[in-house]
């Protein structure tokens, strides 16, 4: 088996449903993306701890308690600056979740091609900054020059 591919984009997957977590995991890693699954939004936050993510896509139901609000400010707080998305089948408005930190919204069922839209246009992966790029360059020179 090939090691994972550690420049690839980083999603954590906080889904409770089975076929729809396995669903996005499948239709993400074809694309190239590394994903991480919770089942339970406290396992979702554990991971946050552990590491950093391009991208944060959370069924809005998982985060429970009395203000699932509240609950989700903590999540974009770990994530940060990650965007967090929430995937819902309540309705809901964009303007709402957006108060509240949520980067995006994508209702349920959702179709694969606004799927992939929607992550591509908000899991961004950041450029190396110049020191790395710097470091990187004169190895591959190096390299070339044996």
């Amino acid at each position: 088996m090939a090691p994972p591919d550690v420049t690839a984009p980083r999603v954590l997957i906080a889904e409770d449903e089975f076929d729809i977590r396995e669903g996005m995991v499948d239709l993400l890693r074809e694309q190239g993306f590394a994903t991480v699954e919770a089942t339970t939004f406290d396992e979702a936050l554990a991971e946050l701890r552990k590491a950093d993510f391009h991208g944060v896509l959370s069924d809005f139901r998982m985060a429970g308690s009395e203000d699932p609000w509240d609950s989700l400010r903590r999540m974009v707080e770990l994530a940060a600056p990650a965007p967090v998305g929430l995937l819902t089948a309540w309705p809901m408005r964009e303007e709402e979740a957006r108060r509240h930190g949520i980067a995006f919204l994508l209702p349920k069922p959702f179709d694969i091609s606004t799927f992939f839209e929607v992550v591509a246009e908000h899991v961004k992966v950041p450029a190396p900054d110049a020191e790395k790029e710097r470091r990187i360059r004169q190895y591959f020179e190096a390299l070339s020059e044996r």
